[in-house]
């Protein structure tokens, strides 16, 4: 994985923090523990390629970080289990920031990949009667053996359509993008295709 060199410091976070999401933003608290991953892995794919992004936990829409502190230390660990889900890995730096009264959040920093697509479910292949999570190289050759086929793929291509996550349904998957809507709503909406394994619609 290529590792990309970050350049933030604690004052550049803490502003971006206190801004309006836009497409390298994004604020969770501690208890959105489920949309972490959706969220960074998102980042990896959709922002360009080595340009930071910042998911930052412990922090509510408005900005503020919350209260009662959640426990840091403990939340990087429930991270990067998460994060070991991800096909292939999204390279991250998490940092932990200092606000206003000492109060502290968990800023962790994403630049655009240069491996994407990045798939925030697993995959399996079977091996004699069992079905196994596959390895990345499995996976990869998955990838591969998708690509070999040709044609346009509208789940991975078009103006502004990021794939994030995968899940196998038979032959085929469903797609979850993440789509611009009109700059009055602000931020990104969800779209759901099911698509087959060259990447079209069936």
């Amino acid at each position: 994985m290529t590792h990309v060199a970050v350049d933030l410091n604690e004052a550049d976070l803490l502003a971006r923090m206190r801004n309006f999401e836009d497409h390298l933003v994004d604020r969770k608290t501690a208890k959105d523990a489920k949309d972490w991953k959706k969220t960074a892995v998102a980042f990896a794919n959709s922002v360009p390629v080595r340009l930071p992004a910042v998911l930052y936990i412990g922090v509510r829409d408005n900005g503020e970080i919350e209260t009662p502190q959640p426990d840091l230390d403990e939340i990087q660990k429930r991270l990067n289990q998460r994060m070991q889900r991800v096909y292939p890995r999204v390279f991250y730096v998490p940092k932990i920031i200092r606000g206003e009264n000492g109060l502290q959040a968990l800023a962790v920093i994403i630049p655009g990949s240069e491996l994407r697509p990045h798939f925030a479910g697993l995959s399996y292949v079977r091996r004699g009667s069992e079905s196994i999570e596959a390895s990345e190289e499995q996976f990869a050759e998955l990838i591969r053996a998708a690509e070999q086929q040709g044609g346009s793929n509208p789940c991975l291509e078009g103006e502004e359509h990021y794939c994030y996550q995968s899940h196998s349904y038979s032959n085929y998957r469903r797609i979850l993008l993440r789509k611009p809507v009109a700059e009055q709503h602000g931020g990104h909406r969800l779209q759901s295709v099911l698509c087959d394994a060259s990447g079209r619609h069936p």
